[in-house]
């Protein structure tokens, strides 16, 4: 977990996590008000950073601070979920790009001006620049070469001549009898002209771009630090939390880094096999047990069926 505070000076917090089932687990940078007693979910944050993993909806979120508000990443990038511990790094650098690594490999990058919705644009339409009347933005238009066939029907309703007058019509209080309308046997629904692609055709307009007078040059202000909390939501316990570490510099972080990988998460994998192992023997066992008991209630159902046809005969023979 790694941003500037300023613009000249920068902090990293690594992030280590072993998860496993429905978790979300989160650093959160807190601003330097904050009361470390009363810390928890509604603790405001400046950054909230790490894995929220369940089934197979599995993603990295990133939340930052703006106003007040905490604003959602666009990006989803996958979360692993291999029971295994993870380094989780966030960077944010002066000129407002930023990178998440994974077990310090890149996982994505991009602009905060891109990817959160707080940002304010650099640039915005002008207001005051209309489209040309000359400025055709229809893609497709009819052909008006094509002409309606002669026999084309498209009076959805006619009189119906068949349509006897009732006997006891009284035209002077009812006013003139007139047949109603019946559905029309021929009608084939609305003629239109076929499409054609519009030699004329420019694009889609959009009004030039100009200066945003509100943009100051820079879209987040700087964040000053004053702790760091974790955030955690789980349906089984289990996670570990290690290995947090601020510091100056993010080669010195990476190298602090890969030494827990080398060292930790190769024993862990190394368990992970004989956990596997232990795992699918159980899983056989339980299909294996499954199995006899399916058995067993098929034995059951044939016995039963034999015993009804004997109380039949019985019956048939009285």
């Amino acid at each position: 977990f790694f941003f500037f505070k300023q613009k000249t000076a920068y902090e990293i917090a690594q992030r280590l996590v072993g998860s496993e089932m429905c978790i979300r687990d989160s650093i959160k940078a807190i601003g330097p008000d904050f009361d470390p007693k009363n810390f928890g979910g509604d603790t405001p944050l400046l950054i909230m950073f790490g894995p929220d993993i369940c089934g197979s909806d599995n993603k990295v979120h990133v939340i930052l601070d703006h106003k007040g508000k905490g604003y959602l990443w666009k990006k989803k990038p996958q979360a692993p979920n291999d029971k295994l511990t993870h380094i989780y790094t966030l960077a944010i650098y002066p000129n407002e790009t930023y990178s998440v690594f994974l077990d310090t490999h890149p996982l994505e990058n991009g602009t905060i001006a891109a990817d959160w919705e707080f940002a304010i644009p650099k640039e915005i339409p002008d207001p005051n620049d209309k489209k040309p009347e000359d400025f055709d933005d229809r893609m497709y238009v009819e052909d008006t070469t094509e002409k309606k066939p002669a026999d084309w029907v498209d009076e959805e309703f006619i009189v119906d001549t068949d349509a006897p007058k009732p006997e006891d019509w009284d035209e002077v209080k009812e006013g003139k009898w007139a047949p109603p309308k019946t559905k029309n046997p021929k009608y084939k629904g609305p003629w239109q002209q076929k499409k054609i692609y519009n030699s004329n055709y420019k694009g889609i307009w959009k009004p030039k771009m100009i200066p945003n007078p509100q943009f100051t040059g820079s879209i987040i202000e700087p964040y000053t630090l004053g702790g760091i909390g974790i955030d955690v939501w789980q349906t089984k316990p289990g996670t570990i939390f290690d290995n947090i570490m601020i510091a100056d510099s993010l080669d010195d972080a990476f190298t602090h880094a890969q030494k827990v990988l080398d060292n930790l998460v190769a024993k862990e994998k190394e368990f992970k096999v004989e956990d596997d192992v232990i795992e699918e023997a159980k899983a056989k066992e339980a299909r294996e047990k499954m199995q006899e008991q399916m058995k067993m209630q098929e034995k059951m159902k044939a016995q039963e069926e034999v015993k009804d046809e004997k109380v039949g005969e019985k019956e048939d023979l009285q």
